[in-house]
């Protein structure tokens, strides 16, 4: 009996390729030139390379066209019909034949022999021939692990039944060239009447990724100046603050002796960036009152990077002096200054009683004006302009237009793991959801340099699995979006093997936060192994200017 690695590799192989192999056997025992051998092996690998290329299987039934009879699955059962199916919408339809029968239930397609690495689409075929009513039939597609349709409704997608419709999406296999496909019911029985894998290439605007060996810099508005802070530890695992000149070759820390007014050099420093002017570094130190040394290190750690016991300072770039700009309860998380520098957004944590306000306590968000007197920096005329009905606030960062302001929020969701993503005009007031994902965990948005997109982590990816979107079970990636809501894109697969910044065996790190470069090429961000990260570079391809991102390939279907 073949191996399922060599049955599904010999159905696609015709009568012809069979007898190629047994003349090449022939060849090998008779005393024909190597020349001829070698001139046949070439053209049997030409070929059988060809065909093992593309994949088409019928699902539910015998062969059909060039679609093979239904194989390499398991689960589910199968039915035919001898009904009519509508073809007429779909592009490069199956057969008729494939319509009229179908595998139904649980089950899994498991294709191997493809390429690991090279871009494949995957077609999926639907009609349905049984019911005649929208929510009859709603289902999950999954491909290696990664969410393809969810809740699913293949009448309703058609208007109607016996109407063929075909679902396309771009993947890699993994690493060992295996794609495997999981239809799952939702309500009545998950569905397929034909499967096409196709290989194809790559798309010409597909985004690079690639791991960093050190933390990122955040040059200063000038470029003159540089910091590294976040995930940026001393020999005694303590987050610091470093900051350089353009042509040094290497930064110094400021924060690893006692500074009049700042930190303990003992303490975590988080969340450091550039004040508008480039005057000023504004970053969360944690807190000197706070007895927590019993608490974990690598806990510590996370609770730090989530703003838990920090308070806010503002030092000069050589660290000679530091002021504390806001009174902040528990901590928070920011600050998000407008472009001229004049006014300055954070979330303050205000109640960590996470059995009244799970999963993350409550916030708010607070707006300040940033004055210096004297100068003395600090944030005057503080204002708490939280959204009715939030309880779970972070800020991103503002638009070009100095108005809009991106934000993290649970308005309205009970289980605020499920967040969302917000732009909230601060003159008006007018808050727009982006996401519209109450059981998707979207976090850390930020503008792009000329505000026309958002990039953000979010669990939207495996949204088929219910736990994906819980903190302690979290699986993202990061994503891009028009501020208009539409062009949802996913740009890493960090927890699907297959592609280069894949985890070991798909257990990602969780994809946490990320900035823009100026020019908007470019994306560093990090990806997270509570409390440790790794850093990346997302580079993109340009348009005509040279200036902004590429149009990405496939968006997904929302």
């Amino acid at each position: 009996m073949l191996s399922s690695e060599a049955s599904s590799r010999a159905c696609h192989f015709p009568v012809h390729m069979k007898t190629k192999r047994i003349e090449v056997l022939r060849l090998i025992a008779s005393p024909w030139p190597w020349r001829a051998l070698f001139v046949l092996l070439i053209h049997l690998g030409i070929s059988s390379g060809a065909l093992a290329a593309d994949w088409r299987i019928n699902s539910g039934g015998p062969a059909a066209g060039a679609f093979a009879a239904d194989g390499h699955v398991s689960g589910g059962m199968t039915i035919k019909t001898s009904a009519a199916i509508d073809v007429s919408r779909v592009h490069s339809p199956a057969p008729q034949e494939v319509y009229q029968s179908e595998r139904r239930g649980d089950f899994t397609y498991t294709v191997q022999g493809l390429t690991p690495g090279a871009f494949y689409t995957v077609r999926m075929h639907f009609t349905e021939f049984l019911w005649k009513r929208a929510g009859a039939r709603v289902l999950n597609v999954t491909i290696n692990g990664t969410s393809a349709l969810s809740n699913f409704d293949i009448f309703a997608v058609a208007g109607t039944n016996h109407v063929a419709i075909v679902e396309e999406f771009l993947t890699k296999p993994d690493t060992h060239g295996v794609l495997k496909i999981v239809y799952q019911s939702v309500v009545g029985a998950a569905k397929s009447s034909g499967l096409e894998i196709l290989r194809s290439p790559a798309p010409p605007d597909t985004p690079v990724i690639r791991q960093l060996k050190e933390t990122p810099a955040e040059w200063s508005p000038d470029g003159s100046r540089y910091l590294i802070n976040n995930g940026k530890q001393d020999q005694n695992g303590i987050y610091q603050l470093y900051v350089g000149q353009r042509g040094d070759k290497a930064p110094i820390c400021p924060t690893h002796l006692p500074m009049p007014g700042g930190p303990r050099p003992d303490r975590h420093k988080v969340m450091a960036s550039w004040h508008p002017s480039g005057q000023w570094i504004v970053l969360g130190g944690e807190r000197a009152e706070h007895d927590n040394m019993w608490i974990p290190a690598w806990l510590r750690k996370g609770w730090s990077q989530c703003g838990i016991w920090m308070d806010m300072y503002a030092t000069t770039p050589g660290g000679s002096r530091w002021y504390k700009l806001a009174p902040t309860k528990g901590g928070f998380t920011g600050v998000a200054f407008t472009p001229d520098g004049k006014l300055g957004m954070w979330a303050d944590f205000v109640d960590g009683n996470v059995l009244a306000y799970p999963a993350f306590g409550r916030w708010r968000l607070m707006l300040g004006e940033f004055v210096e007197s004297n100068g003395v920096p600090s944030f005057q005329h503080l204002k708490d302009i939280s959204p009715p009905g939030a309880i779970w606030l972070e800020p991103g960062n503002f638009s070009p237009d100095g108005q809009s302001l991106l934000i993290t929020a649970d308005i309205g969701i009970k289980d605020n793991q499920g967040m969302d993503q917000y732009i909230l005009n601060i003159k008006t007031g007018q808050l727009t959801n982006l996401t519209k994902s109450p059981s998707i965990w979207d976090e850390h948005g930020v503008f792009s340099p000329d505000g026309r997109q958002v990039f953000f982590m979010s669990s939207y990816p495996y949204r088929n699995d219910p736990r994906a979107h819980q903190i302690f079970s979290l699986k993202t990636e990061f994503m891009l979006i028009n501020v208009d809501g539409t062009g949802l894109r996913q740009l890493t697969h960090f927890g699907v093997s297959g592609y280069p910044e894949s985890f070991p065996h798909g257990h990602a790190e969780i994809a946490a936060v990320g900035m823009w470069s100026p020019d908007g090429t470019s994306i560093f961000c990090n990806s997270i192994a509570f409390p440790d990260d790794t850093y990346w570079e997302i580079t993109f391809p340009t348009n005509a200017t040279g200036s902004l991102p590429a149009t990405l390939a496939s968006p997904l279907r929302r």
